[in-house]
């Protein structure tokens, strides 16, 4: 009971660390636009700390940080002219939310839509007209400045960081799961637990970090480019851990291991990951004992061996395509093909199976209904059916139950 509670206590620490510069930003940002422009604005702080909570751990470039800004006031325009009158809110809302998930979501990214939705639909929460539009803009570029400072020096910050530490704690896992296959296939050693078991538990902790590498590179791409060059790095990493731990926790595979000829090569190579581990990916004599070890594995043909070939091999290229990113000799790579850029996803790609087009049917049907009700009907509070719809409603129906059911508590 005693360690369950202190466990319980570390994860309560750990996250409200992680949430702590969130809830510092919301908390300035709610009483300093307060104090400037009103109670009436405070809805834009939502807004703008959903963006924060997005960006504020990654390397952002100015253009980045432009084109963010930017996006959030074109919402802002689209959804003042929705609140203008009924037509433009039904054309508005049955089009913008639909562009919004169908170019900006995928069954990887499901709420990759999630934030510019939230300026248009939170915006028209509150109607201005004509002469609230100025001081409604004013407040809202007063949050984007806060909003782009911070992201600024975070940026920095960020660039600053260890963009491989991620890697570099998965290979001094994966080294150590590999001695502990060994140890346990040894000849010599006790069989006091099944087949890979061992391994299996330790490789655990890597699934997170793989899960986190392939998220880095989708979080990478962009308009015309599956990954950039610095998110090839990390699927490429994703993939090398993957690949090891198949071999690993395969019970098949890792039979061959109790082949006493095989010990010395893979002890090598547990220990050449931890060198990679535990340095910089820049030094050169990782390439060249890299390069001795994958030449004494190739002269040799069991499985184990072919895994060094094969984990090597793909190391190699990725400490090649570091060197190449951080000497400015990698373009933009892995371009997408012509028929998924928007336009030609917009115009050919839709389709009534796709995940994409049924979740922006979904949603901006029921936003166009939410909102012609409410402003034909001028109920008090009616906004309330538009909020909780757009807060609920969810591309997976999992998520979508789990928040229906929490909703209330938060409500209140």
């Amino acid at each position: 009971m005693k360690n369950k509670t202190k466990s319980v206590l570390a994860a309560f620490r750990s996250k409200f660390a992680a949430a702590l510069p969130i809830i510092l930003f919301f908390l300035f940002l709610f009483y300093s636009t307060i104090l400037l422009f009103g109670i009436s604005y405070s809805i834009l702080v939502s807004v703008v700390t959903i963006l924060f909570k997005v960006n504020y751990r990654k390397y952002l470039t100015v253009r980045q940080l432009i084109v963010l800004v930017g996006t959030q006031f074109l919402m802002a325009l689209l959804s003042f002219f929705a609140s203008l009158n009924l037509a433009l809110c039904f054309l508005l809302n049955l089009t913008v939310p639909f562009l919004l998930v169908f170019l900006q979501t995928s069954q990887f990214n499901p709420l990759g839509y999630f934030a510019n939705a939230m300026c248009f639909v939170f915006l028209q929460l509150r109607p201005v007209g004509w002469d609230g539009l100025a001081m409604q803009m004013g407040a809202l570029a007063y949050g984007l400045a806060v909003l782009t400072i911070i992201l600024f020096f975070c940026s920095l910050q960020n660039r600053k960081n260890d963009h491989f530490a991620a890697a570099k704690k998965g290979l001094l896992l994966l080294a150590a799961a590999l001695r502990a296959q060994i140890e346990q296939m040894s000849p010599s050693a006790e069989q006091t637990a099944p087949s890979g078991s061992l391994a299996s538990g330790q490789m655990d902790t890597i699934f997170p970090i793989l899960q986190g590498l392939y998220g880095e590179a989708y979080k990478s791409r962009g308009l015309t480019y599956v990954v950039s060059p610095q998110g090839k790095i990390q699927y490429m990493f994703a993939l090398l851990f993957q690949r090891a731990v198949y071999f690993l926790t395969n019970p098949y595979q890792a039979a061959t291991l109790s082949d006493q000829t095989c010990h010395d090569l893979l002890e090598r190579l547990a220990q050449y990951m931890e060198a990679a581990g535990n340095g910089g990916f820049e030094r050169k004599e990782l390439v060249s004992t890299g390069n001795k070890l994958l030449a004494e594995a190739e002269e040799r043909d069991e499985i184990p061996c072919i895994f060094v070939q094969n984990f090597l091999r793909l190391f190699l290229l990725i400490l090649e395509n570091i060197r190449q990113t951080g000497e400015k000799q990698s373009p933009h790579c892995w371009r997408l093909p012509s028929y998924r850029r928007p336009l030609r996803k917009l115009f050919g790609q839709i389709k009534a199976d796709a995940f994409e087009t049924r979740f922006a049917l979904r949603l901006s049907v029921v936003l166009t209904v939410g909102f012609t009700y409410s402003m034909v009907s001028q109920a008090n509070h009616g906004y309330w059916l538009v909020l909780n719809a757009f807060l609920l409603l969810r591309p997976m129906y999992e998520e979508s139950a789990t928040r229906i059911k929490t909703r209330f508590i938060g409500t209140l």
